[in-house]
């Protein structure tokens, strides 16, 4: 999956298991071919199939506009600038450093020159733990989220959720060793699943400082980074035409209902579990099925009309099932959404340019159970025909259940479709090497 990549007209190469296609089996290939004429800024590319980019399948992906360098005045944006995070676990999937007698992740080294001024670009890779992110001394100038440019904000911390990014420039403090600092918001530090909330440290090393251990002090206080404030450089014009509403209640169940003491759970959007199809949405619609209302997994697809402006209210239900938890992370994908009501901010609706992103948090780390924070309302226009995926990108919680796909003009998606010749066939293959692959998991009764 390219995350934050707007496939437009080519909702094949979403790369979103059962979604947009079957997983590409050991000992198979598949090439996505996009082009992406109107984006640059801060993305990345995952696996969308299990559990597998917990383990590791997963890497930055940027696209630079060398006009930007310009309007922001910075001189350096490179390979060197990309500070990427992610959770650490032993073995495969969940088994977690954080579980056994661990000690806290090695420290990097950031080596630069005091006369540059550098764009450093942050992504979040993790799979379920939020940060908070700040540099000792220096104050951090944001300038791009999640590929929207934005009026600069300057703080001296940023907290950052699973599947978020930021582009800032650092301003140059004095030429010394400083300490970059990643630590799990303190309310989540003290619960056993973080182990005490280990800190990710590495140094800013200027060219010419002494080697010593920094003993620079983090900002106090914190100017905390708050989404609501953020503002896009451009006016969205279709944030107030044709709006049509929506609410999206977040939850949590027990798999075993005959249990009430069972720890296991499952997690649901409006009540309901998304259940993976064997056959994925988009070659249910290929195959014949234009209906909305009739594609499967049942009760978790959203069908919207193209050309609309659809808000979404997520409201976050009852999370006491398994103890706390961080706040939720929701992508949509293949659009960008305006963020009209952040968390925290319980009856402030703003349309004054807000920030745009593919990714929001739903709650506020201070208060990740209190209903009056934990609520968020963003807008998007359905101009791009297909089904995709809407999900919570703390990994265990989709994997479990946590999604809906939004059917998005279906009934006339394969005159959209570019880039593949022949695409229903080129995706029922791609089936048949899985079902085969795994005897039993095809649909019943049905040939593709």
């Amino acid at each position: 999956h390219w995350h934050g990549i707007e496939q437009r007209h080519r909702n094949w190469a979403d790369g979103v298991a059962f979604v947009t296609e079957c997983p590409i089996v050991p000992g198979k290939d598949f090439q996505y071919k996009f082009p992406v004429p109107n984006q640059a800024g801060t993305f990345w590319y995952h696996s969308h199939y299990g559990l597998q980019y917990c383990d590791g399948l997963r890497g930055p992906l940027i696209i630079r506009d060398p006009q930007e360098a310009r309007i922001f005045r910075y001189t350096v944006d490179d390979d060197t600038t990309v500070i990427t995070l992610a959770d650490c676990y032993t073995g495969q999937k969940r088994h977690k450093v954080a579980s056994s007698s661990s000690q806290s992740p090695s420290s990097s080294d950031l080596i630069f020159a005091i006369s540059n001024r550098y764009r450093f670009r942050l992504i979040s890779m993790a799979c379920s733990v939020p940060w908070m992110f700040s540099i000792d001394e220096h104050k951090l100038e944001v300038i791009e989220v999640e590929g929207t440019l934005i009026q600069s904000n300057v703080v001296t911390q940023i907290p950052i959720h699973a599947g978020q990014r930021y582009s800032f420039i650092v301003r140059v403090s004095r030429p010394q060793v400083h300490r970059v600092r990643v630590e799990v918001p303190t309310d989540l530090a003290n619960h056993e699943r973080y182990h005490g909330g280990y800190p990710a440290n590495a140094t800013l090393h200027y060219m010419g400082a002494s080697d010593k251990v920094p003993d620079t002090k983090e900002w106090n206080p914190q100017i905390q980074l708050d989404e609501q404030t953020l503002r896009s450089r451009e006016e969205d014009p279709y944030l107030g035409k044709d709006i049509e509403r929506y609410a999206v209640t977040l939850g949590q169940t027990r798999l075993n209902d005959s249990d009430p003491h069972s720890a296991i759970t499952g997690f649901t959007m409006n009540g309901k579990r998304f259940r993976l199809p064997s056959v994925p949405v988009l070659l249910q619609v290929l195959n014949g099925n234009k209906n909305a209302t009739k594609l499967l997994p049942k009760d978790s697809i959203i069908p919207v009309q193209r050309n609309k402006t659809i808000q979404v209210r997520f409201d976050n239900a009852d999370f006491t099932v398994s103890g706390p938890s961080p706040p939720l992370t929701i992508e949509l994908h293949q659009h960008s959404f305006s963020v009209v009501r952040s968390a925290g901010y319980m009856n402030a609706i703003h349309t004054d340019r807000p920030v745009r992103r593919d990714t929001v948090a739903t709650s506020i780390f201070n208060h990740p159970d209190d209903r009056n924070t934990s609520s968020v309302t963003v807008r998007f226009r359905t101009d791009n025909p297909g089904p995709w995926i809407m999900h919570c990108h703390i990994d265990e919680h989709l994997e479990l259940g946590m999604a809906v796909v939004f059917a998005e003009d279906v009934s006339d998606i394969e005159q959209w479709q570019e880039g593949e010749p022949d695409l229903r066939e080129s995706m029922a293959q791609e089936c048949r090497n899985f079902w085969n692959f795994y005897p039993g998991s095809g649909p019943k009764g049905l040939s593709y």
